[in-house]
């Protein structure tokens, strides 16, 4: 429309910010649908909510919806006398308040494919594939069967606690695997949606560690597989029922409109998928604690779909739960309800594992003091190792890390938030080639991750983007760490004394700052102002020298133990 001048609105532009945060506040709710006595008792099995366990995918799909929804009513208040217009994607929305729309254009297949019905591979950093969920269970499988018989049947330690980890990643977990062969104690690794190994390093980590990988193919046997089946046809009739329940009518409304029609198709068919799959997944899991005498689980997440399960088997069991901090977190309380809705904060755990300080306060502040434990980073030892090793002379490129806006943030969902990210990577490519230096880009390895790399070859053919593997190797050589808004890729950086440039793309309109930005940690600057905050930087060496001294006084407050975390907490 811009390009032809065409004059128009754009629908973001009705949205307050109160707006905004009664979309936060609706598709949290929305998500624990599954949470109201009205159906918890119905979707209970093995003492687990069923419908619970996939709220995290259900948000995903909500947000746009409620967005839009939200708009179309605020625009119907404004223009109640107009004609209104509408494409067949957002047809059944605008229906629902205006019933006299015209629909422009033809009908459209419904497309029911939701954020985890496939697995991403990227194989090479041009080449990537999207596997269906169905068959990449088969294929992990058999994986996982060939890797038995290659890795042989350890034998566990006798008379020591057995120690199950859920989802863990053995490359960014090396040296805890290793370290553990000098403990008493055995490992056990479960992980049942990412791979176990996939490539030579993370096999020779397990092959080198007394951890013992979890034979989930063993576990079925038929007895177990009719017992699935039945349980499954049981609670495929419940989900049909659903179709004519009024609870859903009334619980998905907004200002007395009710959208549970535009989503009713979808949300029965991933409610089908889910539930049918956790109930095969529960029955693997009980398995495992029947055939385990294990003493205690470690989880990165409470959120997670197999995590729940496990939260839930082990409850009963009286088994203690630890949640281990996974990430560099937006530590305000203001973003308190964010972090307890993405699972982060120990509600169902024993105790919860944190870096250092800043995050064992946060923890505090929100009332988790008795279940703090302030033991370091597991994650960052290796790189405190690594730190005395590693040559100040390798600093021959700009290395850009990024992810970019994703469907679960309603502000990221903005014309301008999404406008703004592809502004930003356009002025970092020109700005970066016009210097003549040589830029990295590092993309985030989520599963709906946007591919920038047709926007960067258009303006420069050299820029090398990487969509796999490792970041800690190219933030060792880099001379600058660019990174769109906040990650927890900053940390590395940070250990590794690189000045940090943070560039601002989105508006979430939050009140309090990270800590890292409140320690001045790194430069944060505009886009319309990279170019020049880039060459101060680069031309001023007491500025880079005063930007990596309050770095490293942001990582003693940050990260304890550095360098002993994977000791203290094998010790604990």
């Amino acid at each position: 429309l811009s390009k032809n001048k065409i004059e128009h609105d754009i629908s973001d532009k009705y949205l307050s910010e109160q707006d905004f945060n009664k979309i936060y506040k609706y598709s949290w709710t929305f998500s624990k649908w599954s949470d109201k006595s009205e159906m918890s008792k119905e979707l209970l099995y093995e003492n687990i909510n069923l419908g619970k366990l996939f709220y995290i995918e259900f948000h995903h799909f909500l947000v746009p919806i409620i967005k839009k929804f939200i708009e179309v009513i605020k625009i119907f208040n404004q223009y109640k006398a107009s004609k209104f217009f509408t494409s067949y994607p957002f047809y059944n929305i605008v229906k629902l308040i205006i019933p006299s729309v015209n629909l422009v254009g033809k009908k459209q297949k419904r497309h029911d494919h939701f954020l985890y019905d496939s697995i991403k591979f990227q194989f090479t950093d041009s080449l990537s594939i999207n596997i269906p969920r169905k068959y990449y269970s088969q294929l992990k499988k058999i994986s996982e069967t060939a890797l038995h018989t290659l890795l042989k049947e350890k034998n566990p330690k006798t008379n020591t606690k057995s120690i199950l980890l859920v989802e863990f990643d053995p490359l960014k977990y090396e040296k805890f695997f290793k370290t553990s062969n000098d403990f008493e104690i055995n490992l056990l690794l479960f992980n049942r949606r990412r791979p176990v190994i996939w490539n030579k390093k993370s096999f020779s980590i397990i092959k080198n560690s007394n951890c013992r990988i979890i034979a989930t193919h063993n576990l079925i046997d038929t007895e177990i597989t009719k017992k699935i089946e039945k349980t499954q046809f049981l609670f495929e009739e419940k989900i049909k029922k659903f179709d004519g329940n009024d609870f859903f009518t009334t619980f998905f409304s907004i200002d007395r409109f009710s959208f549970w029609s535009v989503i009713k198709q979808d949300f029965l068919s991933l409610c089908k998928k889910r539930i049918l799959e956790s109930i095969n997944e529960i029955e693997i899991t009980k398995k495992l604690f029947e055939e385990n005498k294990i003493s205690c689980v470690l989880i990165l997440s409470e959120s997670g779909f197999n995590e729940q399960i496990v939260i839930g088997l082990t409850r009963e069991k009286k088994i203690p739960i630890i949640l281990i901090q996974h990430g560099l977190y937006w530590e305000t309380l203001e973003n308190r309800e964010s972090d307890e809705f993405e699972g982060i904060f120990p509600n169902e755990s024993d105790k919860f594992l944190v870096w250092g300080k800043i995050t064992e306060k946060h923890a505090i502040d929100c009332g988790y003091s008795k279940k703090t434990e302030n033991l370091g980073s597991l994650i960052h030892d290796k790189i405190f190792d690594l730190k005395n090793i590693i040559s100040n002379n390798k600093k021959n490129y700009i290395l850009l890390a990024t992810s970019s806006p994703a469907t679960n943030e309603a502000y990221d969902l903005t014309v301008k938030t999404l406008e703004n990210y592809e502004k930003a990577i356009e002025t970092i490519c020109k700005t970066v080639s016009k210097m003549k230096k040589k830029l990295i880009i590092k993309l985030h390895p989520f599963q709906e991750e946007q591919d920038i790399e047709p926007i960067v070859k258009i303006i420069d053919k050299k820029i090398v983007v990487k969509k796999i593997g490792d970041i800690l190797p190219l933030v060792e050589s880099c001379e600058i760490f660019l990174t769109i808004d906040y990650s927890t890729t900053m940390l590395e950086a940070l250990i590794l004394n690189k000045p940090i440039i943070s560039i601002r793309v989105k508006d979430r309109s939050l009140k309090q700052l990270p800590p890292i930005f409140d320690l001045n940690a790194c430069i944060q600057t505009t886009i319309e102002n990279f170019e020049t905050t880039l060459t101060k930087v680069l031309d001023d060496a007491d500025l880079r020298t005063n930007i990596i001294k309050n770095g490293q006084k942001f990582v003693d407050n940050y990260l304890s133990h550095k360098g002993d975390s994977v000791q203290k907490t094998l010790r604990f």
